[in-house]
């Protein structure tokens, strides 16, 4: 029951952190990528240059034989990290082909995703207190974001059917929940206006 409990407080104390890691702003490196950049051949050497916009490279070397990746950069333009980072290969659930895994070279978990922390690529699992960037928002950000504020996301369509006999389709189901979001946002929007009229009437009355 403690441990149960300062678990609970250690988790609630670094998702509240005042500096939190947040993953979106991390360079990452993902097994997909370096898939359709053609480093994977059958015990082949593949070199190359992994670039991150027009500042942020690395050189990478995949030796398909060894099943290692090496990797060298530079860090802050002084530090050169050079270091190997090993790939591991599990049979297909299809059972047709291999999934290839990181195996993280700080925590040994495999992963698809490494992420440029203090250094080095690491997993996920080693960013203690990381959050994403939609998680520093509240509530009442999210909702307005992700119901009204979305660039990308127009919820209606012009020749959309929210029913075929008699059955909800899948565009009926986003609108549906499109609605809901929106809904919910109105009401935390009148919960706040609400809060701050009284606030602001109770110390109108204080000061007069």
């Amino acid at each position: 029951m403690v441990i149960r409990r300062f678990l609970k407080f250690f988790r609630f104390a670094m998702k509240n952190s005042t500096n939190p890691i947040i993953i979106d702003h991390l360079l990452r490196m993902k097994i997909a990528d370096l898939k359709k950049l053609g480093y994977f051949v059958p015990d082949g050497v593949v070199s190359g240059v992994l670039t991150w916009g027009e500042t942020n490279s690395i050189r990478a070397k995949m030796d398909n034989t060894k099943m290692v990746l090496s990797l060298e950069y530079v860090i802050n333009g002084k530090k050169v990290m050079r270091y190997n980072v090993n790939i591991v290969e599990r049979a297909a659930n299809i059972g047709n082909g291999v999934v290839r895994f990181f195996l993280c070279p700080k925590t040994y978990t495999l992963c698809r995703k490494l992420y440029l922390y203090d250094g080095m690529f690491v997993s996920r699992r080693a960013l203690r207190g990381a959050m994403y960037s939609s998680q520093t928002k509240s509530k009442w950000d999210r909702a307005m974001y992700n119901g009204c504020l979305r660039e990308d996301f127009v919820p209606y369509k012009r020749y959309g059917k929210l029913y075929y006999r008699g059955k909800l389709t899948p565009y009926g189901k986003r609108i549906e929940r499109h609605q809901n979001i929106v809904n919910r946002a109105e009401v935390m929007l009148f919960d706040w206006l609400l809060r701050h009229t009284k606030i602001s009437q109770v110390a109108r009355k204080f000061h007069t």
